[in-house]
């Protein structure tokens, strides 16, 4: 696959003529890594950024395992009802049988 070189001067007029491109997709933003020219030293505005986006990650991560966990839930309380229900019928019937049998006698 050949690699397209972009001109800098396309992007930047694409985004000047349209603002709303990088709030209507701020999945890119994500991806987006603008390095803070401070010398030897590294810019607390980007050492805030690695924080956040490592939090970011960690809560995705965790959110991602709460949906997994809660789906599984979901499937032990569907299984659970319908054993529940269906041994509740079959009480009610067996209960049933045994009182038309006292009304035998």
């Amino acid at each position: 696959m050949t690699e397209k070189s972009i001109d800098p001067k396309k992007v930047e007029e694409f985004l000047l003529l349209n603002p709303e491109f990088l709030s209507d997709n701020s999945h890119i933003l994500n991806s987006l890594e603008i390095v803070h020219e401070t010398g030897g030293a590294v810019s607390l505005i980007q050492k805030q950024v690695e924080i956040l986006r490592k939090n970011y990650e960690s809560t995705s991560g965790n959110l991602l395992q709460l949906l997994e966990i809660a789906s599984t839930n979901e499937d032990i309380f569907e299984k659970t009802k319908k054993t529940y229900s269906e041994s509740y019928s079959m009480q009610k019937s067996y209960g049933d049988s045994l009182s038309y049998g006292r009304d035998f006698f």
